[in-house]
């Protein structure tokens, strides 16, 4: 229900500002933005609105009203406030770039998870295991774009019982769960206050207006006339914020009286506007005319081209679709002074990056609606899409080489102007620029984890067709995007269709094409074949792979093959060649810059490890491994790492750890919805169900569960937390019974010294074994002495290959495709 603002009139008058409150997120990496200068004449909002939040009876508050109105301020100013109140702190989306609804659940997915790209089309059930338990106030800004995402919402609310959301939107979300609050304009002072100071500038509005007038150096003389000239300047702007801040810019050019005279035109002109829209909606219009109409001709013009942007623009950018030059003074100037007038934004940027323009969404479409109305629309996307696609063509190269990092930061900053200029060049049937951008934005869709968007927005290029024939840059656009979305099916699980891509790719590419490029249809063609169980197929399309890397001097392609030609070796259990095949190309894969082939190398060489009971070394890969991951965040690659982690815990004994971190590894692939190789996952699971039987049913469920609603850097954390203090449970956890009867019949050997060896075997130190064993230091290397002498072990390798051939550990399991 609407909440009346009668209440809260006095309660503005009187108090003007809530101070900002000290953020300490109990989740770890949820934060809230920061916000310039104070929040003011919202005080009875802000206790309101916390007073609701805090109740419990209210799981869904909009806050609705005009563009320009201060939601997103007084949203941030309460999630501050109450955040206290919530177990798990407090997180802000913005929705801001985004139009499509589908997209909502994986901007939430994407903050409630830092640094994770947003999910796919499972984020829904994915944000329902992720926000189960939490205790959570989630605000959702700018939900105007994406109303028709509302019903999602209400299910994520019925799934989630302990979930709170705070919305932002010009409309209300029509929900069940919702209750609306209207927030209206500031409080403005009634005419009969024009000549006492100290009631005008404890007004709300005059106070905003005072202050943001001090933020550009301006000094409020205190004299009535200035004063009442204030007052008046706030009635005309209907106390709207936004209207008073770029009110507020304009003064360091015009004092107070020659601003209000300068008011009195526009506000006439804009009168009488359409009467279907709501009355602060034409205020807001009036304020944007005003500070459009101060502009000259030309800076009209920049102002309009930069409402192509979407999440804001480098000056770079700015300069290329508005058809200036980034060194001309005069194009420099006029930003300066879109800048100065309130219209344009300088965005926070970190250190390295490129300072950024910005403009707020209302301005934004304001800005937009005058480039259609000056009949320059299609050509300022025109080039836009340009622009982004030579930034993309300049990435994708990058995005295999030794900047990749700076690259992915880069591109994750312009995706939403990337998504625009896709979907305009889409829009206009432009093929080849269509396939160009696609094709582009392949690899870093996949490595941010929008593999089934990506692969969409891929098939909507192929979908596209140009006159026959087609020329042979659109041939070889066209192969481009045809082998990144059969490599896309081929992490979906889906080979048939993958072949079916990549053979189609290398038709166009033909014997004479790019080598390198037929070298990645080829990877995933043997890929496919690998995963399969078609190892001789799989080796044969390898081996053809390496010759066009070697022919074309690519060595991180060379490292790449080489890589998996050691799988191919792992899966033949040819563990001599694949160990040697690994620990060479791991490093040269991070030598040249593809962290991310590295780390999935660490992951099978943790895993021959872990066959070869060398439990320590497959460890230490884990680790490795997952330091790699941390620097690229390659979403696809983190399962496959959290389920060799699981292994390695399974087979030593730590069931419980083995299984969380399993679960969580499945829910990470569900996000994606990239199911794992088959045979891999049944060699996985031949594990785990060792370790359910050794459980009990109840347990391993819990275990189970508990590691589906792992956060990503909690399932990670626990992938990292090897228990080693266990004992005997390594050979338990692979076949309890033949464990024990081996230890009995081990030749020569007495109950205690069976003992020792089993640890030995499984890497622990002697101070570990005595720790564990309730025995002194000495006493076990006593132990292990004659241990070594009665099987005749030279040391802890010989040690180890004995339990293995006596059944004291669990012999390597049979590597399947």
């Amino acid at each position: 229900m609407a909440v009346e603002r009668v209440e809260f009139e006095a309660a503005n008058a009187a108090g003007l500002d809530t101070e900002p409150i000290a953020f300490s997120p109990r989740s770890p990496g949820l934060a809230l933005p920061t916000s310039a200068g104070r929040l003011i004449g919202r005080a009875a909002e802000v206790a309101f609105i916390h007073e609701q939040l805090r109740s419990g009876d209210v799981r869904l508050l909009t806050l609705c009203g005009v563009g320009g109105i201060g939601k997103t301020r007084l949203a941030l100013e309460v999630a501050r406030t109450v955040e206290a109140d919530f177990g798990d702190g407090a997180c802000f989306v913005e929705l801001a770039p985004f139009r499509e609804p589908a997209l909502v659940l994986s901007a939430i997915h994407a903050s409630v998870q830092p640094g994770q790209p947003p999910g796919t089309r499972q984020a829904l059930d994915a944000l329902k295991r992720s926000l189960q338990k939490l205790h959570l106030l989630v605000v959702l800004d700018n939900f105007e774009q994406v109303l028709e995402a509302a019903p999602l919402i209400s299910e994520l609310l019925a799934a989630c019982p302990l979930l709170t959301i705070l919305a932002t939107s010009r409309a209300p979300l029509r929900l069940t769960w919702e209750r609306e609050f209207t927030v209206g304009p500031l409080a403005v002072p009634p005419a009969d206050l024009d000549r006492r100071p100290d009631e005008l500038m404890a007004c709300p509005s005059v106070a905003l207006l005072i202050e943001r007038m001090a933020s550009v150096g301006l000094a409020v003389s205190g004299e009535p006339d200035d004063l009442a000239a204030l007052a008046s300047i706030c009635r005309r702007l209907d106390g709207i914020p936004l209207a008073i801040e770029l009110a507020a810019a304009r003064a360091k050019v015009l004092p107070p009286p020659a601003l209000l005279a300068r008011l009195e035109r526009p506000l006439e002109l804009l009168t009488g506007g359409p009467r279907d829209t709501p009355a602060r909606h034409q205020a807001l219009r009036k304020t944007f005319e005003w500070s459009y109409e101060l502009l000259s001709d030309a800076d009209q013009r920049l102002f309009r081209q930069l409402g192509v942007f979407v999440g804001g623009c480098t000056f770079e950018a700015a300069a290329r679709v508005s058809g200036a030059h980034m060194a001309d003074i005069g194009f420099v100037d006029a930003l300066g002074r879109l800048v100065a007038s309130g219209l344009v934004s300088r965005q926070d940027y970190s250190a390295g990056q490129e300072p950024r323009l910005g403009l707020l969404e209302p301005v934004r479409e304001y800005a937009l609606e005058q480039l259609q109305a000056n009949g320059e629309r299609d050509a300022a996307l025109d080039r836009h899409a340009t622009t982004f696609l030579e930034l993309a063509e300049r990435a994708d190269p990058e995005l295999r080489g030794l900047h990749e990092r700076e690259w992915l930061a880069r591109l994750d900053r312009e995706h939403g102007n990337m998504l625009v200029a896709l979907r305009w060049l889409l829009d206009l049937g432009d093929v080849e620029r269509s396939l160009r951008l696609a094709g582009a934005l392949g690899m870093f869709w996949w490595v941010r984890g929008f593999t089934r968007e990506g692969l969409e927005r891929i098939e909507q290029a192929l979908a596209l067709r140009a006159p026959e024939p087609e020329g042979a840059s659109v041939r070889t656009a066209r192969a481009h995007a045809l082998a990144l979305a059969g490599a896309a099916l081929f992490w979906h699980g889906q080979f048939e269709g993958a072949r079916a891509y990549e053979y189609a790719a290398l038709d166009l590419y033909g014997e004479t094409g790019d080598p390198r490029r037929r070298a990645f249809v080829l990877i995933t063609l043997g890929s496919c074949a690998l995963v399969e169980g078609d190892l001789d197929r799989a080796e044969a399309l390898y081996a053809h792979c390496l010759e066009l890397s070697r022919g074309a001097a690519d060595q991180r392609g060379i490292a790449h093959v080489g890589m998996n030609m050691g799988l191919v070796a792992f899966y033949r259990r040819d563990y001599a060649r694949a160990h040697a095949l690994l620990t060479e190309t791991i490093p040269a894969l991070q030598a040249n810059g593809d962290l991310r082939s590295a780390a999935f190398g660490l992951r099978e060489l943790a895993l021959l490890h872990c066959y070869r009971a060398e439990f320590d070394a497959a460890q230490a890969c884990v680790r490795q491994g997952l330091a790699l991951w941390r620097d690229v965040r390659g979403r696809v690659l983190l399962p496959f790492l959290l389920e060799a982690a699981a292994l390695v815990a399974v087979a030593t004994g730590d069931n419980v750890r083995g299984l969380r971190v399993a679960g969580g590894a499945v829910a990470r692939r569900d996000e994606m919805d990239t199911p794992g190789p088959p045979g891999w996952m049944r060699e996985l699971n031949r594990w785990l169900e060792k370790a359910r039987d050794v459980l009990g049913p109840e347990a391993s469920a819990q275990a189970w569960t508990d590691g589906l609603r792992l956060s990503v850097d909690a399932v990670v954390a626990e992938a990292l937390a090897a228990d080693r203090a266990t004992a005997e449970a390594l050979a338990l956890a692979a076949n309890p019974s033949q464990s024990s009867a081996a230890g009995e019949a081990s030749p020569g050997l007495t109950r205690r010294e069976t003992e020792v060896l089993r640890m030995v075997a499984s890497g622990h130190t002697n101070k570990e074994i005595a720790s564990h064993l309730v025995l002194s230091v000495a006493t076990v290397e006593r132990h292990v002495a004659n241990v070594y002498t009665k099987i005749g072990a030279r040391g802890r390798a010989d040690a180890t290959r004995f339990a293995i051939t006596h059944g004291l550990i669990p012999a390597a399991p049979h590597a399947r495709a």
